[in-house]
């Protein structure tokens, strides 16, 4: 089979930054967590010429070789973190229990495929949370996340005012869009939600106390920016992960709590962008219906019986969907093999009941382990790992980058928390010293 010229220029053309990478990789890994986190919310948009499929975007090519490189920094004697983060095994146990369903998958090469994507998400997740970060490094990668967030915000005002944006093809509805899967068109709802962690990042750091004006100043703007993308994407899941982050702001961190000043200031912001959308994108986001979830969910729980036990293969819930339309034609429905746009029938359906039991469990141990971070510190993984919750009640993206991103960047906060309950500040901005002890 000829070599495509196209990709063996580029891979010539980025053999110099791969070997600049590679050493940056000995010394500091998290300038490779902190691109990597910069471009996951970009997603598809940014694909490789000649590369089609889910490995064909730049983050995942970007995820693999930081993936590779960290593993060499690993077995080379770098610097592990003190502590294995309470959540990885269980993370672990839940991939493990949908690559078992391989044995009685009703459709043997999607599961096959499906697990590979599962398994390049679950190496990158476990070299970096055993990479030794610190606070300022910690600092470093949400800076990156929170940055990208505001870039995806100002992609989405220019669409908007070159008339760029796409449209569905049935609504006609314009909706922005960048992420949705490797090579595919963007998909709103993956847009919007993998916006969760930027935004997280950002409304924390606005709201904190130690922090110059300034600097509050430009985190408030790129919770601005961020929060446009989530309106102009017209996902509900969005605006249910925006909720989220804003509950978890107002209950769970009372040492953190906005005044009431600032909760109306951000109130009148966020109804100013939302009268900017367009109107249709704004009854989009006002209509109650679920736009036939409620049906693919339907089809799901009635497959129950004969799958939910032991699951009917990972990556097979189209063809579970498509049976039960056929099987039933008394059931609503009128496209065949659709997702479960829920990510835990995603879970009982085709992984069985011990892989849902093992999800929830590494959800209960993720925010355990979190309410044991300094409480100044916590609030942008839990608010995060909320809204991540939220927005998938509409989508089914346990197989996504941006999905095993929050769950690395939880981990990464709990190694980091560890030198900060020791009373280690040295390395970070003099803004940030107030903040460890809160």
């Amino acid at each position: 089979m000829p070599l495509n010229p196209v990709i063996v220029a580029l891979v010539l053309a980025l053999l110099p930054f791969l070997g600049l990478a590679g050493l940056s990789a000995m010394r500091r890994p998290v300038v490779l967590l902190a691109t990597y986190a910069a471009i996951v919310p970009f997603g598809s948009s940014l694909a490789v010429p000649g590369i089609g499929g889910s490995f064909g975007t730049v983050s995942t090519i970007l995820a693999l070789l930081i993936s590779g490189m960290l593993v060499v920094k690993l077995l080379l004697g770098g610097d592990r973190a003190p502590e294995l983060p309470a959540p990885l095994p269980w993370w672990m146990l839940v991939v493990v229990a949908a690559m078992l369903t391989v044995a009685w998958s009703i459709d043997t090469s999607a599961t096959m495929g499906g697990i590979v994507v599962l398994l390049s998400l679950l190496m990158l997740y476990v070299v970096a949370s055993l990479v030794d970060v610190r606070p300022e490094g910690l600092i470093t990668i949400g800076t990156a996340s929170a940055v990208s967030g505001a870039l995806v915000g100002v992609t989405a005002l220019v669409q908007l005012a070159t008339g760029t944006m796409a449209t569905e093809p049935v609504t006609g509805v314009p909706r922005f869009a960048l992420a949705g899967g490797g090579g595919e068109t963007g998909d709103p709802n993956i847009t919007a939600a993998g916006l969760m962690l930027p935004l997280s990042i950002a409304v924390f750091r606005a709201v904190e106390r130690g922090r110059s004006r300034r600097s509050r100043s430009l985190y408030s703007l790129g919770a601005g920016l961020t929060v446009t993308a989530i309106l102009l994407t017209g996902s509900r899941g969005g605006i249910l992960g925006l909720m989220a982050i804003t509950g978890v702001l107002l209950l769970a961190e009372p040492a953190r709590r906005p005044s009431p000043r600032h909760v109306l200031i951000g109130l009148l912001v966020v109804s100013a962008l939302f009268t900017l959308t367009p109107t249709n994108v704004q009854e989009r986001l006002q209509d109650a219906s679920s736009t036939g979830r409620t049906d693919i969910w339907r089809i799901g729980l009635a497959a129950c019986d004969d799958y939910c036990l032991l699951g009917s293969g990972w990556a097979t819930f189209r063809q579970v969907h498509a049976r039960g339309l056929l099987e039933s034609p008394d059931r609503i429905g009128w496209v065949f093999g659709y997702d479960p746009h829920n990510v835990w029938l995603q879970m009982l359906v085709q992984a069985g009941v011990l892989a849902l039991v093992l999800f929830t469990g590494a959800l209960v141990v993720s925010y355990r382990a979190l309410r044991r971070v300094p409480a100044a510190w916590r609030g942008p993984p839990m608010a995060a790992l909320t809204a991540l919750l939220a927005a998938n009640i509409f989508v089914s993206n346990f197989d996504f980058k941006y999905f095993w991103l929050t769950l690395l960047y939880v981990n990464l906060s709990l190694t980091a928390s560890g030198y900060l309950r020791n009373g280690a500040v040295q390395g970070l901005p003099r803004e940030s010293h107030a903040l460890v002890g809160g």
